[in-house]
């Protein structure tokens, strides 16, 4: 019995610790708005993504400004759920606001 509420208490603290990675995709309602063919879906997608570099770097820089740097040194943004805070809210609703949303890159994570 006392294994079985120490293996208990371990998974639910390795539930809580996990976060998952995360990436960028592109919205998949601005996809589907108007109902595009599947050839106008996959243009949409090439061109947002030939984009993604300047986007990213306009939210950050109107709402975290001091991640510049690492973005300019091909560092990339952070978007896994360890970071949180306003700014980094801000970062996510903008790119939100362009079409773009994080998901997560495992099925274990929402």
């Amino acid at each position: 019995m006392r294994r079985l509420v120490i293996m208990g208490i371990c998974l639910a603290l390795g539930a809580c610790a996990y976060t998952g990675d995360r990436r960028w995709n592109v919205d998949m309602a601005l996809l589907t708005r108007d109902h595009p063919s599947l050839a106008q879906q996959q243009a949409l997608v090439r061109e947002k993504e030939q984009h993604f570099p300047e986007t990213l770097r306009a939210c950050v820089a109107a709402n975290e400004p001091e991640r510049l740097a690492d973005l300019d040194a091909g560092r990339g943004y952070p978007i896994s759920d360890w970071h949180v805070g306003r700014a980094h809210d801000a970062v996510l609703a903008c790119m939100r606001d362009q079409g773009w949303v994080t998901t997560s890159t495992s099925r274990l994570s929402p």
